[in-house]
């Protein structure tokens, strides 16, 4: 991993704050992190320690590439700042359709492990869709913000 982001996202946070704080397989979007995510559940409040980076680090492993921090939010990690951000984004859209399953206080139904498995591969097998979407984002925002553009311009030529 090249890129770690982290965000105090409003359903990956509330996910986080449950005693079963866990994203599970029972939807679609959740699948793209079958066997990808990690929970750090020790809360040592704020993070301003050196040995409390090593012991998320341990907690997230060879692996995985999204950490759970319990009572506290998510990190996600890839290759490029591309792939972090589009795995940020839909890991929040994931633990969304959970947190907003669970409201229901219906039993939820979790997809079978093989098709749980079948499902990430498809998914990592589109793993280009990632550095698509972020250079359509970086589009959008050098159409509205010129200081940006120029920015982005900056950058590319260097």
């Amino acid at each position: 991993m090249r890129c770690f982001l982290h965000a105090h996202l409003t359903y990956a946070t509330a996910l986080s704050m449950l005693q079963d704080n866990r994203l599970k397989p029972y939807g679609q979007q959740a699948l793209r992190f079958h066997s990808k995510c990690a929970c750090y559940d020790h809360y040592g409040a704020l993070a301003h320690t050196g040995d409390e980076g090593e012991r998320m680090a341990a907690a997230l492993g060879e692996r995985c590439s999204v950490l759970f921090l319990g009572q506290h939010g998510v990190i996600a990690g890839g290759p490029t700042v591309g792939q972090a951000f589009h795995d940020l984004c839909y890991v929040e859209r994931a633990c969304m359709n959970q947190v907003m399953a669970m409201w229901t206080r219906q039993p939820l139904r979790e997809v079978p492990e093989k098709m749980a498995i079948r499902a990430e591969q498809q998914y990592d097998s589109q793993r280009s869709e990632a550095e698509l979407h972020f250079a359509s984002l970086k589009r959008l925002l050098a159409a509205q913000d010129t200081a940006f553009a120029e920015s982005a311009r900056t950058s590319a030529a260097a």
